[in-house]
């Protein structure tokens, strides 16, 4: 087995990569310099080495290079180190008979963990208490616009029950908390017994959530999902987290919303464009909490995603489907090795 590292997250992913590669006979680990949004400057050496690889690890933070995809090249497998994909190009994925699998929820945790952190600061407006007491003002925060509140006995709408929408609503259980949810395709019913989670409809979510929690994968069909109509429609003291991807949310109306007193703030992790642009209108409200997309990239985090990788790798070489293929490739079938 080829494996071929084509990822950006930096040196000590790259270390632990290969620190974590399995002692098994014929596995070769080969590094390809990442060519960062400038997929074309690729070296045609390295380009060659992706070509040759059975598989390719990766993280899709920007676009892919056309050697990835070569319908001629020996790639079966991308496999992602995320959970989003939405860099990645699908269609010519389908084309060339490849598969593409997600780290198989080895983030999940870590994301859930920063959805909580994100509620409880936007609630007790954290960010703007530190900020105060760094400038050396231990009343400025206690008026009565800035009125912290608990998260005890709020309403709390789950967007997505998968992994992350699951380890959300297992972390928010103590908090005697409601729990509801909206998914395209409803979790078993054991799974939302356990974890006491209501499903309700889209519109129902909207309109009784105190708090709306993005965990979605961002496609087509979830682009653009919360708008000026959805913002309407929610409580106008309501909080929006999004720990999943920017795109999801129309940052204008968003922007609209609070300037209008249409919602009462927002814990944001991802954004349409990343980096978060200087002078944001996002960054002048204070009560939004924003994260640079670091929900995700936890130290503990690392060990799972890698090894998750290297078990998909595993299976295709015993010629098992891999688990955690993304939907939209769930019909394609693991092509023969070449």
């Amino acid at each position: 087995m080829r494996i071929a590292l084509y990822q950006e997250f930096g040196e000590g992913c790259r270390r632990l990569t290969h620190e974590l590669l399995p002692a098994t006979a014929g596995w070769e680990l080969l590094d390809v310099p990442h060519a960062g949004a400038d997929i074309a400057s690729l070296a045609a050496e390295d380009a060659e080495t992706i070509r040759s690889a059975d598989v390719v690890i990766a993280s899709p933070l920007s676009p892919f290079p056309d050697a990835i995809y070569d319908p001629r090249g020996r790639v079966r497998l991308i496999q992602l180190l995320s959970a989003g994909y939405d860099k990645v190009d699908l269609d010519r994925c389908r084309a060339a008979g490849q598969l593409v699998a997600t780290n198989g929820g080895a983030n999940a945790v870590a994301v859930a963990e920063h959805t909580i952190l994100f509620i409880l600061a936007v609630l007790r407006r954290l960010p703007v208490l530190d900020r105060d007491m760094r400038a050396g003002r231990w009343t400025a925060a206690k008026t009565p616009e800035w009125e912290p509140h608990e998260l005890e006995g709020r309403t709390i709408g789950l967007v997505g029950m998968g992994r992350i929408g699951r380890e959300v609503a297992r972390r928010l259980r103590p908090f005697d908390v409601q729990l509801q949810y909206y998914d395209v395709v409803p979790a078993p019913t054991e799974v939302t017994d356990s974890l006491q989670v209501q499903y309700v409809s889209w519109s129902e979510l909207l309109e009784t959530s105190d708090i709306v929690s993005l965990h979605v994968p961002l496609m087509e069909s979830t682009r653009g999902l919360i708008g000026a109509a959805e913002l309407a429609r929610m409580k106008s003291d309501a909080i929006l987290i999004n720990t999943a991807r920017g795109g999801l949310i129309d940052e204008a109306a968003l922007v609209a919303a609070l300037e209008n007193g249409q919602l009462g703030g927002a814990g944001l992790d991802a954004f349409s464009a990343e980096p978060f642009p200087a002078g944001h209108p996002l960054a002048a409200f204070d009560q939004v909490v924003l994260t640079p997309h670091f929900a995700g990239p936890t130290y503990e985090s690392w060990p799972k995603r890698v090894r998750f990788a290297y078990e998909n790798i595993a299976r295709v070489e015993r010629e098992e489907r891999p688990e955690s293929v993304v939907p939209e490739l769930a019909d394609v079938p693991l092509r023969a090795a070449r």
